[in-house]
């Protein structure tokens, strides 16, 4: 995904989402921020969805969800559910500094909770 190669990491992503256990949070969200980055908006908003609905179960998908926002260049939505999610206490808040879906967040002034997480506010990404 990193290298544009959309199609591939797409494939990659529901070939895994595929697998009894890759309905994690882990495949979604970025199979939706894939979908939303290759233009795929009906895919996108379809993730988003679900994810929407798994939030409000138990509150442990924001940080999926912003992926999909960052994708779609909702950023304020990102940013406060990736606050929302280091608030909480959520696991996968600790990956926000070196995740490359949030290079596009990272520019933005409100984009601080790597610093409350103790991590630096910007990473190099792996691209």
């Amino acid at each position: 995904m990193q290298t544009g190669q959309f199609a591939e990491g797409i494939s990659d992503l529901e070939k895994a989402r595929a697998d009894p256990n890759g309905n994690s949070l882990m495949v979604v969200g970025p199979l939706g921020n894939a979908y939303a980055r290759a233009g795929r908006t009906v895919q996108a908003a379809s993730v988003l969805a679900e994810l929407e609905a798994a939030q409000k179960s138990d509150g442990m998908a924001g940080v999926a969800l912003a992926m999909v926002h960052t994708a779609r260049g909702e950023k304020k939505q990102a940013i406060e559910l990736l606050r929302q999610a280091a608030d909480a206490h959520v696991t996968d808040a600790m990956f926000i500094a070196a995740d490359p879906a949030f290079d596009p967040l990272r520019s933005e002034p409100d984009f601080q909770i790597c610093a409350k997480l103790g991590l630096p506010a910007t990473v190099a990404s792996a691209q």
